[in-house]
């Protein structure tokens, strides 16, 4: 189901009766890049060796930096519900088009070839930003809230909307100058509602006995009547209340629509199982999009996220551990699923129910919601084959030892979301030396044939022809040596 802000609504209640409904709910998500930070090979190879007591921590750290400034583009979901009378999972794949609302107005970075392989594989960029689904995070919302109890109901700087409210002003003063008893009322027109408004505000502001709300407003006309009126202590402090909690309520009436998306990860967050693949970056999107800013330290992180995702699962990292057993040769999402998800070795029957027939054929490649649908189907296939219950629906005790771990590129020991990972020790050549010449290690001892080679390349620093012939005569040496 492919999901803009037009059917979002409607879907947004499947979706939650889907998730309620499954066994386990896998996502993926498409990001406008991948990393912010381009590294020359020492630049590597430096981090490399400064990971070596905490690696885990910055890895984390470079991570945290890239994905404050990257885009979700798309997060699909698939929830999977398991059907007892037909031996089947059933599969609801949601496509979600989503883009940020603008009542923060954010700035992101993109990866030109991000972009590009993107619209390769038909991404639809106008979809996106035209038609996505506005989302806010947990703590723009407060922002927001904040923001607005703090200021005023409208503000203004023109001086000509000044000069003409304090006329207007002074003909309130005039009024008063007569005492008028409680209830009594003064109308004033204005042709612009922007300064009836400021108007409405200023004369709360500024007179402890009065308070003023527009009476009425026509555009055609452009006649807009403020209604100023004379209160007694207590009727007033009545008044003022009303209008807070009217203030408040149209401020949560336009949350309700700008937080959008952010519903659907509420809902997710009720899943028994949350799964991905290669899902470390995906978790790192999903808290800083739609929770909070990241923190700063890997514990307080991973106790957060467990916190809202009690239990997930990354198949990359199960098909990491059992590749030997099932003579897994790549763990990318094509290749994993190409060996678990085809015969011999696939055995779990899915099927779509009807409104979700999208991904009957393979077109859809690099759609979040195709690629989620992709992730559930390798867990439960490469669940039943690794447990031997070909065919049978996902038998969690016996995935439990993968729950909570996910892969991490280049790291030996996977995140660990239960506790601690554990700690890779500084290669022993360059323990208890400056940071800068750990760089170097002790050159590996040569073979022949690097020797050979090596002295072929010393030709085109030769300047005398004695030692051209002393460097060919060594090498024909060298040659029949190593016949």
């Amino acid at each position: 189901m492919d999901v803009t802000l037009a059917n979002f609504e409607e879907s947004l209640k499947t979706f939650e009766e889907a998730v309620a409904k499954s066994d386990f709910v896998a996502f993926d998500l498409e990001f406008s890049g991948l990393s912010t930070r381009p590294q020359s090979f020492a630049q590597r190879e430096m981090d490399k060796l400064q990971m070596a007591h905490n690696r885990h921590q910055i890895n984390y750290a470079k991570h945290r930096h890239s994905v404050s400034q990257l885009l979700i583009m798309q997060f699909g979901c698939c929830p999977f519900e398991w059907n007892e009378a037909r031996q089947s999972y059933i599969a609801r794949p949601f496509n979600f088009n989503i883009f940020p609302d603008e009542s923060i107005d954010k700035i992101f970075n993109c990866s030109v070839s991000t972009f590009r392989f993107l619209w390769k594989n038909k991404f639809d960029f106008n979809k996106m930003v035209g038609e996505g689904v506005p989302y806010l995070s947990h703590h723009d919302a407060e922002v927001l809230r904040n923001r607005a109890a703090q200021s005023k109901l409208i503000d203004t700087t023109a001086i000509e909307d000044k000069n003409f409210i304090h006329e207007q002003l002074d003909s309130v003063l005039d009024w008063m100058s007569d005492l008028p008893v409680y209830g009594s009322t003064l109308d004033i027109t204005f042709s612009n509602k922007f300064q009836a408004l400021v108007f409405s505000q200023e004369i709360i502001d500024r007179f402890t006995q009065l308070v003023a709300q527009i009476a009425e407003s026509d555009y055609e006309n452009r006649r807009h009547v403020v209604r100023v009126t004379s209160l007694d202590p207590s009727q007033r402090q009545a008044f003022l209340n009303q209008l807070i909690e009217q203030a408040v309520q149209a401020q949560e009436d336009k949350l309700a629509v700008s937080i959008g998306f952010r519903k659907c990860i509420d809902v997710l967050s009720r899943s028994r199982l949350l799964v991905g693949h290669n899902m470390f970056l995906d978790m790192l999107h999903t808290y800083d999009k739609f929770f909070r800013p990241l923190p700063q330290e890997l514990d307080q992180f991973k106790s957060e996220w467990k916190n809202v995702f009690p239990r997930v699962i990354d198949t990359k990292h199960v098909a990491h551990l059992n590749k030997s057993q099932t003579e897994l040769q790549f763990t990318t999402l094509p290749a994993t699923h190409a060996h678990f998800c085809q015969p011999p070795r696939a055995s779990i029957s899915i099927e779509f129910p009807p409104g979700f027939e999208r991904y009957t054929s393979d077109e859809f490649h690099h759609e979040a919601g195709f690629d989620a649908y992709l992730t559930g189907m390798i867990l439960a296939n490469m669940a039943a084959f690794i447990t031997n219950r070909r065919g049978q629906r996902i038998d969690n005790e016996s995935l439990q030892p993968f729950v909570n771990r996910a892969y991490l590129m280049g790291m030996t020991e996977p995140l660990n979301l239960d506790g601690s990972e554990v700690p890779e020790s500084i290669p022993p050549t360059a323990a208890g030396l400056p940071l800068q010449q750990r760089l170097v290690f002790p050159p590996k001892p040569e073979a022949p044939a690097a020797v050979f080679t090596q002295q072929r390349r010393s030709f085109s620093t030769v300047r005398s022809v004695s030692s051209l012939t002393s460097v060919v005569r060594s090498s024909m040496a060298l040659v029949k040596k190593l016949r």
